[in-house]
């Protein structure tokens, strides 16, 4: 992959400024903060919250101190850690926020409404089991795709290029989230358990991803579809500026987008959103970086002597 190898050390400018990302990652914890305060739990989530959202600020406001290209880095790389914690908060604080109501009543009928009913039930057509662990596979390159794409940006890479990534990729982190908070839903495998005449059956990869979907899952990780917007966040990225690593996960997406449906996890809604959200981002976030690179090069071209 192409990621902008040249001055690897060098920390841009505009890192003197908090970030996009690092706005919406902050808004994600404030929004959680202040409506456990509204329900009045003040219980440990509630603090760890406040903790780790002071922690994110104080590496904030040092990253743009000290302008040091390893600690920049690390700045750019506790968003992973951030959004685990967030991510991983999920399954506790929203029954806080809504008891055991859930918006998949809600998402099936934007299905109905949309596209007739629900596309997991029609997918029941097509089972076999080699197709299932193939889906599990495409499913399951998500996690990798993530993985590789962190490990190369954020240690290959120039810091410029890696922020330019992390706009993106957390910005849309941070707003599927929140929006996890605010329309939790479980899923057509949960809220249509019991209606489906065939049953998943595969090998390996179908038993490794389900081990991963239900020990890792937060519960109401649907609307959205992270998986796609995500997915397709990476594939555009690679695509405007590492073009082989758009081929090597174009493929991939594919499978990952058509097994969310196959394999039960979301709703065509949650789909069509999820893509709405990464064009969104991706746009928003490749505005402002574009934005910032030329404000920087207008105030060297300024202070140059006339």
């Amino acid at each position: 992959m192409k990621g902008g190898t040249s001055n690897i050390s060098v920390v841009p400018e505009f890192m003197k400024k908090i970030q996009f990302h690092e706005y919406l990652m902050g808004l994600l914890l404030l929004q959680v903060i202040v409506r456990l305060a509204i329900k009045a739990s003040f219980n440990e989530w509630f603090f760890a919250y406040i903790a780790v959202f002071a922690v994110y600020g104080l590496i904030i406001f040092y990253g743009t101190k000290s302008m040091h290209p390893l600690f920049n880095r690390i700045r750019l790389l506790c968003n992973i850690a951030i959004m685990f914690f967030a991510y991983s908060s999920i399954k506790y604080i929203i029954p806080v926020f809504f008891g055991s109501y859930t918006f998949d009543g809600m998402l099936s009928s934007l299905d109905k409404s949309i596209i007739g009913g629900d596309l997991s039930h029609t997918a029941q057509r097509i089972y076999s089991s080699p197709l299932t662990e193939l889906m599990s596979t495409g499913y399951f390159s998500y996690y990798v795709a993530i993985a590789v794409t962190l490990l190369y940006y954020g240690f290959r890479s120039s810091i410029e290029t890696f922020c330019k990534f992390c706009m993106g990729l957390f910005g849309i982190f941070a707003l599927g989230i929140i929006a996890y908070t605010i329309v939790p839903a479980v899923g057509p495998y949960v809220y249509f358990k019991g209606t489906y005449d065939r049953q998943l059956t595969g090998y390996l990869m179908t038993k490794l991803n389900n081990f991963v979907v239900i020990s890792g899952s937060c519960k109401y990780d649907v609307f959205p579809s992270l998986h796609t917007g995500v997915g397709l966040f990476i594939l555009l990225f690679t695509f405007f500026n590492s073009r082989k690593g758009f081929y090597v996960f174009l493929i991939p997406f594919i499978f990952l987008i058509s097994s969310t449906i196959y394999l039960r996890y979301h709703y065509f809604t949650d789909l069509f959103c999820g893509a709405c959200l990464s064009i969104a981002v991706f746009i928003t976030s490749k505005l402002i970086f574009e934005g910032m690179k030329k404000k920087l090069l207008i105030g060297k071209e300024s202070s140059l002597p006339g």
